[in-house]
Parts: structure tokens; C-alpha cells; sequence
């Protein structure tokens, strides 16, 4: 027996699965290391996580149910956060930390979804003729501007079940006239929630490679991005693809550098011999599909507004399609002439300037952007647009810098990355930023070397990574996602971890009272299925 993350089902029993993980043959043990590396303890831990989620499949739905196990692994970004739905790259790795799910026809047509964390996740049953009744009073566009909350109000916002709404309504989309079955659904991970490793993102992925199997469709992995990613929207979060390209498209053993608009893979670089990327939690969540959404969807709006603005002001963005093509080698123009472009963006205009600033035409389109979040009274279109553009420019040339081992200017990079997300002192005002963009263009500061002003970061964050970047043999830290809680990652010379886990723990852990939580990572493959593939 083996195991396979090609598509397709094969099915067996989650009792036939179960011997073949508790004894494995030369095959298995191969197969297992091709999805989660060589490293003999995550390869072993894996192998026991497999075999807790069949073991309690079997206690609840029963061993002789035919069964299909699909996984999601979380994520490490190292390098272009808050840009891939502004046409950026994202430098990314699957890590050994996921979302399995196993599951089974049932013979009605009911989605009995059960969480081994019950705690957490409290078990909910989908009628999948409701859902599809309410979601056809609507039209697809209009479904995403609604949201799975309005449509199933009875349903709380943060409930973890509308992931799995949103990826039956995005599959069944695109399946055309294929109709799910009634499925008994059983989920366990050992992601974090809210820690910036993308947990809801792993789920959902992880929910929709079994989900295409019952509906045998054959999508690429970049298509199944796409369209996951859209169905993810109708939970609320305006954000771009870079998780969900992480988690399906990466190898193991390799940073990925995705592109997006189309999503592809551009370049598969090995990360370094001799270092270690560790991750960090700060004891803070961050929850998309609650509070944190509202801050995400608003720095989200800012770049989506500035880009709108720069359209209409400045000549040389007339033509652009994301805030990407604005970069010196874009552009092709001199770093201080895209500085002047940038003075045309108002410095914390209200939403009744920004209206003034455009065109009667394009108000509509300017009041969709403001019903993705609320009002915050002023808004940093500046600050956010210096961040895209610095990331992007980053973001495009850190292959070249992890394929040359130049891990000073790496830590160079993520210090200036950070840094954009750090908390201001205080909130900027006009004459500040005046200031600042008149000393970039004088200087002529090269885009990837300003940090901009996105503030995710959170005081803890800030802390963990201050502790971090003074710990001898660290090449550099920095928020690990979105921000506003979550974790931060390292990129760390083998023979320092040691140091940096019992710094962290001295001056981060132990003086807010909270027990250590950190570990190393291993780059593992992306999402798939499990399918038997022979004795």
C-alpha cells in the first residue's frame, strides 16, 4: 500500500487505512516523505497525526466507511505580505503544520461537519438543498458583496462552518450541473487559529481537494487557487490569493515565488543549508472573519483607492493595472519621479475628499470599495501605497538574494518589511508625511528600500521581533501574515535557534506570563488527496 497526492479516488476503508499507516511498507514510508520531506521526526508525526484522525473517523462515523483523506499545510511567507492582491509576488513555503479531513458519502444531502477540537469547533449539519436555494435568490457577484453571513444570518459571523459554505457554492459553481452528495465531514490540524498561519485558508483548501474528488473535477492546481480563493470571499475577507498559492503549489524543501493576475509559480528556489526559519506566536489572535477583518478590508480599500487616484491624476499610472506596474523598472522612470507622482495622493483624506478627487462615473465603484469595512474617518493612501510599492520591489528580486546565500542583505529586506508594519508612535499627520516623501525623493531612496506605513503589527509582534534581530546568528524576523496578532517568523543560522528560543523565552514569554510557543518549520509539499495505489 501507498499513498498518493495525485487526484482521484480510490476508495477504501478508514480501517484498511488505518493498518497500512500502523505498519508501513518501503512505498508508504517513500510516499509520506515526498509530501512532508526527510526529516525523520515530521515525517513520524505526520504519520501519527493520520492515524488519530482515522482512529476517531472510525469512532464516530465508523471503521467501515470508505474514506478520503485530503490535507492543507499552513504557510511562511518570507517575503511580500499585503501585495498579492495588488499584483505582487509572495516568496512562500508549506509548512509541516495543517488541516486534515476525512470524509464519506452519506445518503442524504446534508454536510455533517464534526471537528476533532470540539471545544473550538462546535459540530454543525449544512443542508446542501437550503444552501443552494438561498445562494440561487442571488448572483454571483452579488453573493460576494453580500457574504455567507447575510445569506445564512442565523449562522454567527466568526462560525467555522462558512468556510465550508463558501467552498461547496465556489465548487459547484464551477462544476456546472454536479451536484455534491451528502458528505459526514471529520477535520483535526495542529494550525494555530488566528496565529497568521493560515489557518482558515488551510481549512477551506482542505475542505475542497476532497470536495473535488466527489465531484470529479480535474482543475490545476493554480485554477483550484482561483476559484477557492473567490469562494473564500463570500466569508468576508478582501484579500488577494498568496495563502491559498502557498498552501496548494508549494514543494518541500523550497521557497516558492508565486505571481498573481494570473496565479503561477515563477521560480522554485531550495532555502538555504545551514538555516532554519522559526516561528514564533505572540499570544495574540487575529481573526479575518471577525474584528481584525474590518482593519484588513480598510488597508485593502487604501490601495485599491490611491491606485484609482494615480489612474486619474498622474499620467504614467494611467494605463496601470495594479499597484505593481508602478515601480521604478515598470514605470522605467526615476525613483523621484514616481515620488512626485505619489505627492498627487492626499495625505489622510475623508471619504467626501477622496469622492471630490474623482469623477462622477466612478463613485459607484468608490462606494463599493467603502462597504467592505467601516468608516475609519481618515485614510493613509499614502503610507499604504509607499508599503505595496517598497514590498513588490522586494518581493520580485528576493530569489536572487536566497539563491546567492546573501543573507545580509536578507535581513536587510526583512527589517525594512517590518518595519511598514510596525506601530507608529503616533498617527501620521500631513506635515509628517510631507516630510517623509519629500526626504525620499531628495535622497532619492530606491522604492525596496522605504518601508511605507501599513501598521499591522501589534506591540507583542513589535517585541518578538526586536528580540529576534538582536539575537547573535539571526538573519532577520518579521510578522509572519496579515498582522494584528498572530506569529512572527525568523530566518535563523542553525546553531542559533537554541539561543533565540531561550531569549524569547527569557524576555518575551516568561515576563507576560505566558507559556513559550515556539518551533522550528520544515518546507513541506502543498495541498492534495490521499489515494491508494496498490499492496
Amino acid at each position: 500500500m501507498s499513498l498518493s497526492r495525485s487526484p482521484g479516488r480510490t476508495p477504501q476503508t478508514a480501517a484498511q487505512w488505518e493498518a497500512a499507516l500502523e505498519s508501513p511498507g518501503a512505498a508508504l514510508r517513500e510516499a509520506l516523505r515526498a509530501t512532508y520531506g526527510s526529516t525523520a521526526g515530521v515525517v513520524e508525526n505526520r504519520r501519527q497525526a493520520l492515524l488519530a484522525l482515522l482512529r476517531e473517523f472510525g469512532l464516530r462515523f465508523g471503521a467501515e466507511r470508505e474514506v478520503l483523506i485530503s490535507r492543507a499545510p499552513g504557510r511562511i511567507n518570507l517575503m511580500g505580505r499585503h501585495v498579492d492582491h495588488r499584483g505582487g509576488d509572495v516568496n512562500v513555503m508549506a509548512i509541516d503544520r495543517e488541516i486534515l479531513v476525512a470524509s464519506a458519502r452519506r445518503g442524504d444531502d446534508r454536510l455533517v461537519l464534526r471537528n476533532v477540537d470540539t471545544s473550538t469547533f462546535p459540530p454543525c449539519e449544512i443542508s446542501l438543498i437550503e444552501l443552494r436555494a438561498r445562494a440561487r435568490e442571488h448572483d454571483w457577484s452579488e453573493l460576494l458583496d453580500l457574504g455567507l453571513p447575510a445569506l445564512v444570518p442565523e449562522v454567527a459571523r466568526g462560525e467555522w462552518s462558512h468556510y465550508a459554505r463558501a467552498v461547496v457554492l465556489a465548487l459547484e459553481r464551477r462544476s456546472g450541473s454536479t451536484r455534491l452528495p451528502g458528505l459526514d465531514l471529520l477535520v483535526a490540524g495542529d494550525l494555530p487559529v488566528g496565529a497568521g498561519l493560515s489557518s482558515s485558508s488551510a481549512l477551506t483548501m482542505a475542505l475542497a481537494e476532497g470536495l473535488i474528488s466527489y465531484l470529479g473535477l480535474e482543475l490545476t492546481g493554480e485554477q483550484l487557487v482561483e476559484v477557492v480563493g473567490e469562494g473564500e470571499r463570500l466569508v468576508g475577507v478582501r484579500g488577494g490569493l498568496g495563502d491559498h498559492a502557498a498552501i496548494k503549489l508549494s514543494r518541500p524543501g523550497f521557497v516558492s515565488q508565486v505571481g498573481f493576475f494570473p496565479a503561477a509559480v515563477k521560480q522554485e528556489v531550495p532555502l538555504p543549508s545551514g538555516v532554519e526559519v522559526v516561528v514564533a506566536h505572540s499570544g495574540e489572535i487575529a481573526l479575518k472573519s471577525l474584528g481584525a477583518r474590518d482593519t484588513f478590508n480598510q488597508r485593502v480599500a487604501c490601495a485599491d483607492l490611491a491606485l484609482l487616484i494615480l489612474r486619474h491624476q498622474w499620467p504614467p499610472a494611467r494605463h496601470a493595472g495594479h499597484l505593481r506596474d508602478l515601480t521604478e523598472e515598470n514605470l522605467a522612470l526615476e525613483v523621484a519621479t514616481i515620488y512626485d507622482g505619489l505627492e498627487l495622493l492626499p495625505e489622510q483624506p475623508s471619504r467626501s475628499d477622496i469622492l471630490a478627487l474623482l469623477p462622477g462615473f466612478e463613485h459607484q465603484r468608490v462606494e463599493r470599495v467603502f462597504a467592505t469595512h467601516a468608516d475609519p474617518g481618515t485614510y493613509d493612501l499614502r503610507g499604504i501605497t509607499l508599503y505595496a510599492l517598497g514590498e513588490c520591489a522586494r518581493s520580485a528580486l528576493f530569489p536572487q538574494l536566497l539563491a546567492g546565500g546573501d543573507l545580509e542583505r536578507i535581513g536587510r529586506w526583512m527589517k525594512i518589511s517590518h518595519d511598514g508594519d510596525r506601530l507608529p508612535a503616533s498617527p501620521p499627520t500631513e506635515r509628517d508625511g510631507d516630510r517623509e516623501l519629500e526626504r525620499l525623493r531628495r535622497r532619492r531612496v530606491p522604492l525596496r528600500r522605504q518601508s511605507g506605513r501599513y501598521a499591522c503589527s501589534t506591540e507583542a509582534i513589535d517585541r518578538l521581533v526586536d528580540v529576534a534581530i538582536t539575537t547573535r546568528g539571526v538573519v532577520g524576523a518579521q510578522l509572519a501574515a496579515a498582522g494584528l496578532g498572530g506569529c512572527i517568523m525568523a530566518l535563523t543560522r542553525q546553531e542559533a535557534v537554541d539561543d533565540l528560543l531561550e531569549r524569547w523565552r527569557i524576555d518575551f514569554y516568561q515576563p507576560r506570563g505566558i507559556e513559550p510557543a515556539a518551533f522550528v518549520v520544515t518546507p513541506t509539499a502543498g495541498s492534495g488527496v490521499f489515494t491508494w495505489s496498490g499492496d
